[in-house]
């Protein structure tokens, strides 16, 4: 039996090449014919599509332990969102959730379990293409 390296194995066409995407610690390299365009992590975060919703989904549990506490970790949660979500505003930290994109960092990375991170309602958040 001799195989047919256009048709799949079910006896359709084959499937199209699926472009070489590689991602590295600052961004990615997306391979597109002939040309390479490199990423920045800000150009990544731009293709993003949000549904924002009204209500949030991120809040600070305690900012008396932000003020107290984080002082010494240098405001972590300032740091660790890709989103930059947390800001640091004299003497509360600012969520600004609507531009957060579900990564559930902020639930591991308070070193005190000082945010409460749950899932956007149904139908808002972050809208992800082919998925």
């Amino acid at each position: 039996m001799s195989v047919d390296a256009s048709r799949s194995a079910g006896g359709g066409p084959a499937p199209a090449a699926a472009p070489d995407v590689k991602t590295q610690a600052q961004g990615a390299t997306i391979a597109t014919g002939t040309e390479a365009k490199r990423l920045s992590i800000d150009d990544l975060l731009y293709l993003i599509r949000y549904n924002p919703d009204d209500r949030g989904h991120l809040r600070v549990i305690n900012d008396d332990i932000c003020r107290e506490k984080c002082v010494k970790y240098g405001y972590a949660c300032t740091r660790f969102c890709p989103a930059q979500v947390y800001k640091w505003e004299e003497n509360h930290v600012s969520v600004s959730w609507e531009g957060c994109i579900e990564c559930g960092a902020c639930r591991i990375g308070c070193p005190f379990a000082n945010i409460d991170w749950k899932y956007p309602r149904g139908g808002f958040g972050v809208s992800f293409k082919n998925g």
